[in-house]
């Protein structure tokens, strides 16, 4: 049965989801930071008034 044999890999091996965890955290992170950046060059403070 694979939902099985995921739930026991997931049990032995707790690491490997803190660590696939930990990367999507950042993944997002990361793509929320390039999103801004691009949002804020592109926008130039124009329609963001938040950033002066």
């Amino acid at each position: 049965n694979y939902t099985t044999s995921v739930l026991n890999t997931g049990q032995q091996f707790p690491v490997v989801g803190t660590i696939i965890g930990v990367a999507l955290l950042l993944f997002i992170l990361i793509s929320l930071l390039i999103f801004a950046l691009v949002r804020m060059s592109k926008v130039g403070g124009g329609s963001g008034g938040n950033f002066g």
